[in-house]
């Protein structure tokens, strides 16, 4: 299920983004009880699709922060709260954030063997959320970014992200370079700015891949909460883990 090249050289790398005909995947809202058996059914029906079990898996409870955690088996089946990201060097361990234009963004390290998973909405990247797990990644695995293979999952493109004048101050250390002007209107190549993110990490450009698949365009394949305005907010779900042994 992996769809990223730049990860298939290792063969006991999983990845897996879901879909919409997969269902919502996103972590049940507290706020809204009435949809938590549909969610939690989605989400186990995905995974088990993938030959992961949901024991083994730990996901991020988004909250479009910087906050990174370090996974060991200990949370395993857990949600942890208030986390945009995700790191650990266990095998079995299966890592996991929604989306639904935010671009996930995944990261291996194929000789410390170690891995990170990110949720990167635009707060994210203003708080500099992917060098932050970078940083995370070297500090807790001793991981030389130029080591790093990192690839950015389908999200929201430039043709459709609009942002208003309160956007733009937050990441105004990226501008004018990631903007486009259209009918009066502003828009924002949030690729663009992850890009930079990562280069500045340290990661070598020929090591990193991108998807740029927009969501709000290909709404009937990706939820995509400004296409789809959905009262409750659907999402994929991105699963990244290093298999004990292959299948």
């Amino acid at each position: 299920m992996n769809p990223f090249e730049i990860f298939r050289a290792y063969n006991d790398l999983f990845v897996a983004i879901s879909k919409k005909e997969d269902g919502s995947c996103r972590l049940p809202p507290v706020a809204h009880p009435e949809v938590k058996d549909r969610l939690e059914g989605n989400r186990q029906a995905f995974l088990e699709k993938c030959g992961v079990s949901p024991d083994d898996v730990v996901s991020a409870d988004i909250v479009h922060r910087d906050n990174v955690h370090r996974a060991t088996g200990a949370d395993r089946g857990r949600i942890i709260a208030a986390t945009d990201a995700l790191i650990t060097d266990v095998p079995g361990i299966f890592l996991s954030v929604t989306v639904a234009d935010c671009l996930p963004v995944l990261i291996f390290d194929p000789k410390q063997r170690a891995i990170g998973l990110v949720h990167a909405g635009w707060r994210g990247l203003a708080n500099k959320i992917i060098p932050s797990t970078i940083a995370a990644m070297e500090q807790s695995f001793g991981c030389n970014p130029e080591d790093l293979a990192v690839a950015i999952g389908p999200h929201i493109g430039p043709c459709h992200f609009e942002v208003r004048d309160d956007t733009l101050r937050e990441l105004a250390a990226f501008l004018p370079t990631a903007l486009r002007k259209a009918d009066d209107k502003t828009f924002l190549d949030l690729s663009l700015i992850a890009r930079q993110e990562i280069l500045g990490a340290g990661v070598r450009e020929k090591n990193m891949e991108a998807d740029d698949t927009c969501t709000f365009d290909h709404g009937k394949e990706y939820f995509s909460n400004r296409h789809d305005k959905p009262e409750i907010i659907e999402a994929m779900m991105v699963v990244m883990g290093m298999r004990t042994k292959i299948i």
